[in-house]
């Protein structure tokens, strides 16, 4: 259960009063702020696999599904560490909480795209 909640509880309104009034519950609202986090990282994940480098170009074939099954999984062990700190400094959702959710996807996959898949095939 405790693991469970490391990726389901990203700490969005971790109090009542600091998000105020609004429609629906506190436990409705951090569920639609957590899937949108999650959304927006998904979309960095996507972003950065059109992007060629080292020429900022939109490159449709560099879409692959194993790289983004594998930056996912990379990514979301570290993206609710992140979200959980920056919510706990800023507990109100701005739009920080969505550049920091679209970035973490982008250089999760740029790091893995650059880094790891290149040592993956030297080694293997």
């Amino acid at each position: 259960m405790q693991m469970l909640r490391y990726f389901t509880d990203l700490g969005f309104l971790w109090t009542e009063t600091t998000y105020g009034a609004g429609a629906g519950s506190v436990q409705a609202r951090r569920t639609r702020l957590t899937i949108i986090a999650y959304v927006l990282f998904l979309l960095g994940l996507f972003g950065r696999q059109i992007t060629a480098f080292p020429q900022v170009r939109m490159a449709w074939e560099n879409i692959s599904w194993s790289v983004a099954i594998a930056s996912f999984v990379i990514g979301s062990a570290v993206f609710p560490l992140v979200m959980n700190r920056l919510n706990k400094a800023r507990p109100r959702p701005s739009f920080e909480h969505a550049l920091v959710a679209f970035s973490m996807g982008f250089f999760v996959d740029l790091s893995n795209q650059k880094i790891l898949v290149p040592l993956l095939n030297k080694l293997l």
